[in-house]
């Protein structure tokens, strides 16, 4: 992505009815409603938009995909990966330790598909 940076003054129009108050004013808004970003601003002078995830943080998938390996290694040596019902333990697991250790919603494949038996 290729950021044009521009100064404007206050009250000057980007087009026909847009002003740098109003982009401004959206892009605070647009950062604020963001779980992961936060700005930087000194009065009316944006500084910076930044992650407020850092750089160690993982994303959701990367959580999910971890708790996915960890579940397996729980499991292995007790749980026969080809038994019947193998995936609904697995899944359980899962479910438990992404609600619980990092609030992460989710819904097991039985859940999603509640008309369905799934083994």
């Amino acid at each position: 992505m290729k950021l044009l940076v521009k100064e404007f003054e206050r009250g000057s129009l980007i087009d026909d009815n847009y002003t740098i108050d109003s982009l401004f004013d959206n892009i605070k808004n647009m950062v604020s409603n963001s779980k992961n970003l936060e700005y930087e601003n000194e009065g009316n002078v944006l500084i910076k938009i930044k992650d407020k995830r850092g750089t160690n943080e993982m994303t959701e998938n990367e959580i999910i995909k971890e708790v996915e390996k960890r579940v397996k290694k729980e499991l292995e040596g007790k749980v026969d990966p080809d038994m019947l019902g193998y995936i609904n333990i697995f899944e359980n697991r899962k479910k438990k330790i992404l609600e619980q250790e990092y609030g992460i919603k989710f819904q097991t494949t039985v859940e999603k598909n509640s008309s369905c038996s799934i083994d």
